[in-house]
């Protein structure tokens, strides 16, 4: 027997508990949205993919107001083949006179599986 505690070894008495969690109390948690995680990424992205702000500006659209905690993998297999639908774009270089990117719509093209692969894993990396 501990003279300090006065424990027995058959557990933690409950006087010893409620002191050990004045000491230590549990933090607070805040329940952040997706949409919030994807800003605090995105703010601190400094990787060379390019395409992950769009396709991150994609997920905030589709899932970013639910709390991340309450994001199913069926909302992500809904929202997925959704972003599946989509038409694709082929890019088509920059115009001369503006400099701005130039992409032609695919008419009766779904977006190719590689794109729908790299959709999922920009929100993975979130």
């Amino acid at each position: 027997m501990d003279t300090k505690t006065g424990n027995t070894g058959q557990g933690i008495p409950a006087q010893a508990t409620s002191r050990a969690e004045a000491q230590n109390p549990t933090p607070t948690r805040r329940e952040f949205t997706l949409a919030e995680m994807i800003d605090a990424y995105m703010a601190n992205y400094a990787g060379p993919d390019r395409g992950n702000v769009g396709r991150l500006a994609y997920w905030r659209d589709a899932l970013g107001e639910r709390l991340a905690t309450e994001v199913s993998p069926d909302d992500v297999a809904d929202a997925l083949a959704e972003y599946s639908l989509g038409r694709g774009r082929t890019y088509l270089g920059r115009d001369k006179q503006t400099g701005q990117a130039r992409f032609k719509d695919r008419r009766h093209a779904a977006r190719a599986p590689a794109t729908v692969n790299r959709a999922l894993a920009s929100l993975g990396g979130v």
